[in-house]
C-alpha cells in the first residue's frame, strides 16, 4: 500500500493481515486488510487498515468498481500509536476505493480522500494504491 498523506508520500511494505467475508452462497461481502511501515513487520506502527463493505442493494457483488460512502460503508484508518485517523468517525465523507481487480486470490485498487482524527486534525490522502494476495 501507499500513499501521499499530506503530499509525504509513504509506502506501507507489509501486509499484515487480509480477508474478505463471503456470503452463504460463498459470493464476496466484504474486503479488509492491514498494511504495516515496516517491512519485517517488527512494529506496529505505523499502521493502514483499510475496510469495504458493499451496500448490495445499490452495487450488487463485491466486484470491481468505485465504493464509496454513498454505496457503501468504507473506512480507512491511519495509526500512528494511540492517535487513530479514520475516514468514517471524524472526517468528511469525501472517502473513495476503486477496486481494479478482484479474483479469488488477488485484490488491487486507488483511494483518496479526507482522514480525521477526534482532535480535528485533517490528513488529505492523494494517490492511492493497495493490494492484497491471497495464498
Amino acid at each position: 500500500l501507499q500513499a501521499n498523506f499530506d503530499g509525504q508520500f509513504k509506502k506501507f511494505q507489509y501486509l499484515q493481515s487480509y480477508g474478505s467475508s463471503l456470503a452463504g452462497a460463498g459470493h464476496p461481502t466484504s474486503f479488509d486488510a492491514s498494511y504495516l511501515l515496516d517491512k519485517d513487520g517488527a512494529s506496529q506502527y505505523p499502521q493502514v487498515s483499510i475496510n469495504i463493505f458493499p451496500d448490495y442493494s445499490t452495487v450488487g457483488d463485491f466486484k470491481p468498481g468505485t465504493y464509496n460512502e454513498d454505496n457503501s460503508s468504507v473506512n480507512f484508518e491511519y495509526k500512528t500509536g494511540v492517535t487513530i485517523s479514520s475516514a468514517s468517525k471524524y472526517a468528511p465523507k469525501d472517502f473513495t476505493y476503486t477496486i481494479t481487480e478482484y479474483s479469488d486470490s488477488r485484490i488491487k485498487g486507488t483511494f483518496s480522500g479526507t482522514i480525521q482524527n477526534n482532535d480535528g486534525q485533517k490528513i488529505v490522502v492523494t494517490n492511492g494504491e493497495f493490494f492484497g494476495y491471497r495464498k
